[in-house]
């Protein structure tokens, strides 16, 4: 576990993970646009961004396992800004 986890730090951790898991632009753009408002504002906004997700993993069926890497940077995440 991380001793600090700093908002930008986290945010861009998030725009690399989401670019990797959302393969819809238009999906991928709303990701974006409220990380570019939460990076301004100095937050994470894990509950949209978990809820958002999952909801569409779920619409498009992409149940591609995480990564060890993944999953502590997930806990991290929450641990921090959840």
């Amino acid at each position: 576990m991380r001793t600090d986890y700093p908002y930008d730090l986290a945010i861009s951790d998030l725009r690399e993970f989401l670019a990797r898991r959302v393969t819809h632009s238009n999906v991928l753009s709303e990701f974006q646009e409220e990380l570019d408002s939460s990076l301004k504002r100095k937050t994470v906004p894990m509950r949209f961004i978990f809820e958002k997700f999952i909801k569409y993993t779920n619409e498009h069926k992409q149940f591609v396992p995480y990564t060890k890497d993944e999953e502590d940077m997930i806990d991290d995440l929450f641990h921090f800004w959840g």
